[in-house]
C-alpha cells in the first residue's frame, strides 16, 4: 500500500494468499484520501466482481463503489453507465474486463496510441533487421511479418480518422484517471516482435486495450496512472518480464535507452544454441536457440524492483497443511504415478512425428494440418486414445483409466470416514474425504456429456453424491462415465 501512495506504478506481485485484494482496496482508497488519484478503476477477472465488491465493503463499509458488469455496458445502457461514472464521486469504480473492454477510447485517441506504436514498430522492424543474421535467429519470416503489419496499421489509423464517433461513449468521457488490474498476467500478450526463437509474443486485443489506456493516461495525468497485481508476473517466458516494465514503467525503459524488445534481450540476456527434442517425439533432435541465460543480473533487478514489490512463499511463510506421508520413502513430497504408454499411443506419436515432417515441409495446408492441431492431438492421446478415437478400446491402462482407479480406491477407504470440524470439533454431516480432480481434457461439455466416452471403464462402481470437476450439479445418481469425482461444497477434507 505505501508503494502504491509513494510510487508512479507498482507490480504487487505477491504469492497467492499474501492478501492482495486488501492491499488494492486500501492502497485506492488512500490514493482517494490523498487527492493522488481523484476517479480509480479496478479491473478485475468477470468471475470475481461481486466477491471483490462485497469485500472492498468489509473493510471499508462507508465506502463508495460502483461495479459494473458488462450487462452494464450492453447497448443503450452503455450511456447511463458513463454518465453515471462521469458525474458521482466515486471512490472507485469496479468493472470486469470484459466491461472496462467495453469502453473504448476515442477513435482520435486510438489513432495517436497507433501511431506512436507505428513508430516503435518501425525501430523494432529495424533491430530485427540488424540482428536477423544470428546464429539460429528466425530472420526472413519475421521481417516479412512486421512489414505487413506495418501496412495494416497504417490503413487501420486512416479508417479510424474518417469514422462517424460518438462522443458519449469513451473512456475518456468517464473522468477515470487511474487504474488497478487484478490478475496482470492475463494481459501478458502484449506484442512484441523478436527474431529469437520462442521470445516472440503474437499479442492480443485485451493486452493492447489496456496498454492502449495506460499510454493514455500516462500522457494526461503524468506517470502516476497504475497499478497491477498476481501472483506469476513470470510464467511461461523471459519476454514477460519486459512485457510488465513496458505496462508499469516504460519510463524506466527509455531512460536506459532501450527502445524495444531485441536491445534488452542484448542487454540482459544470452541466446544459447542447445540440442532439444523435436516436437514431433521419439528420437528426433535439433538444433535450437533459446533465450536461455541472463547476464547483467544485478543491473536487471534493480531495474525490475524499482516497480516490482516480490513476495514469494518463502518470504511471507504463510501457514499451508503439510502433504501426506509418501508410502515408497515417508517423504512429504507429491506423489507420481507413472502410466507406461499403451501400443496404440506409440503408434499414434510415430504418425504425429510423420505429420510435422509434412507441416515443416509445407505439404499440406495450414487450414489442413498445423503445429496447434499436432500439439492438441498429442496433449489428448498422452491422456487417452479415446479422446482421438473415440471407439478405440485401448490395450493396456491410460492415464485417464488409471486416475479413476485411484479415484475410486480413495472413495472405498474413506466413504464411511466421518470428520470433524477443526473449530468446533462438530462431526460432519457428509461422510466421505474429499478429491479436487484438476483436468483441461476429456471433461463434460456444456451438453453435460464426457468427451471421453468411458475414460472410467476400470471404476469398479459408481461414486454416488459425488461432483464433476466441470459439472454445476449434484450427482446423486451413478456417474456418467469420464467424468472427475469432487466432493460437494460444505464437506469436510481429508
Amino acid at each position: 500500500m505505501a508503494r502504491m501512495v509513494a510510487e508512479p506504478a507498482v507490480g504487487l506481485f505477491h504469492q497467492v494468499g499474501a492478501g492482495k485484494t486488501a492491499e488494492m482496496v486500501m492502497g485506492v482508497m488512500e490514493l482517494k484520501r490523498l487527492g493522488l488519484a481523484n476517479k480509480p478503476a479496478v479491473v478485475v477477472p468477470n468471475h470475481m466482481l461481486e466477491q471483490f465488491g462485497r469485500e472492498w465493503l468489509q473493510l471499508y463499509p462507508q465506502a463508495r463503489i460502483l461495479a459494473a458488469s458488462i450487462d452494464d455496458l450492453a447497448k443503450d445502457r452503455r450511456r447511463r453507465f458513463v454518465a453515471k461514472v462521469a458525474t458521482n464521486d466515486w471512490d472507485a469504480v469496479i468493472m470486469t474486463r470484459t466491461a472496462f473492454e467495453r469502453l473504448p477510447l476515442s477513435s482520435s485517441s486510438i489513432a495517436s496510441y497507433m501511431e506512436g506504436e507505428l513508430e516503435r514498430a518501425r525501430h523494432e522492424l529495424e533491430a530485427v533487421k540488424a540482428h536477423a543474421q544470428g546464429p539460429g535467429m528466425a530472420g526472413a519470416g519475421l521481417v516479412k511479418r512486421m512489414e505487413k503489419q506495418l501496412l495494416a496499421q497504417e490503413e487501420t489509423i486512416k479508417a479510424l480518422l474518417d469514422k462517424p464517433t460518438d462522443p458519449g461513449l469513451s473512456f475518456e468521457q468517464t473522468g477515470i484517471d487511474y487504474l488497478v488490474v487484478d490478475e496482470l498476467h492475463d494481459y501478458k500478450n502484449l506484442d512484441t516482435p523478436s527474431n529469437i526463437p520462442g521470445a516472440a509474443i503474437q499479442g492480443s486485443k485485451r493486452a493492447s486495450d489496456l496498454h492502449m489506456k495506460a499510454e493514455y493516461l500516462r500522457a494526461r495525468e503524468g506517470r502516476r496512472v497504475i497499478t497491477g497485481a498476481t501472483a506469476t508476473p513470470i510464467a511461461n517466458s523471459v519476454t514477460e518480464m519486459y512485457v510488465m516494465q513496458r505496462y508499469l514503467r516504460p519510463d524506466l525503459l527509455e531512460d536506459a535507452g532501450i527502445g524495444d524488445f531485441n536491445t534488452w534481450a542484448a542487454t540482459f540476456g544470452q541466446v544459447v544454441e542447445e540440442m532439444e527434442l523435436s516436437v514431433a517425439g521419439g528420437d528426433r533432435f535439433k538444433l535450437k536457440a533459446r533465450f536461455a541465460k541472463f547476464q547483467n543480473v544485478p543491473e536487471l533487478l534493480r531495474l525490475f524492483h524499482t516497480f516490482a514489490d516480490v513476495k514469494t512463499a518463502e518470504d511471507l511463510k504463510l501457514p499451508v497443511p503439510d502433504l501426506a506421508q509418501r508410502a515408497v520413502d515417508g517423504q512429504r513430497a507429491p506423489e507420481l504415478h507413472p502410466v507406461e504408454p499403451t501400443p496404440e499411443l506409440t503408434e499414434y506419436i510415430q504418425r504425429i512425428g510423420e505429420r510435422v515432417d509434412a507441416i515443416e515441409a509445407r505439404a499440406v495446408e495450414p487450414t489442413e494440418d498445423n503445429m496447434l492441431k499436432v500439439s492438441t492431438d498429442g496433449r489428448k492421446a498422452a491422456l487417452d486414445m479415446r479422446l482421438v478415437d473415440p471407439v478405440l478400446e485401448p490395450f493396456g491402462e491410460t492415464k485417464a483409466s488409471a486416475a479413476a482407479a485411484l479415484l475410486a480406491r480413495v472413495w472405498e477407504q474413506n466413504r464411511d470416514t466421518v470428520y470433524t470440524d477443526a473449530v468446533t470439533g462438530e462431526p460432519d454431516p457428509v461422510p466421505g474425504a474429499l478429491q479436487i480432480v484438476f483436468c483441461d481434457q476429456g471433461t463434460p461439455g456444456r451438453g453435460g456429456t464426457c468427451t471421453t466416452s468411458s475414460s472410467a471403464s476400470s471404476w469398479p462402481g459408481a461414486c454416488p453424491g459425488t461432483w464433476c470437476a466441470s459439472c454445476t450439479r449434484r450427482r446423486t445418481t451413478p456417474r456418467r462415465r469420464g467424468c472427475s469425482p469432487r466432493r460437494g461444497p460444505g464437506t469436510s477434507r481429508s
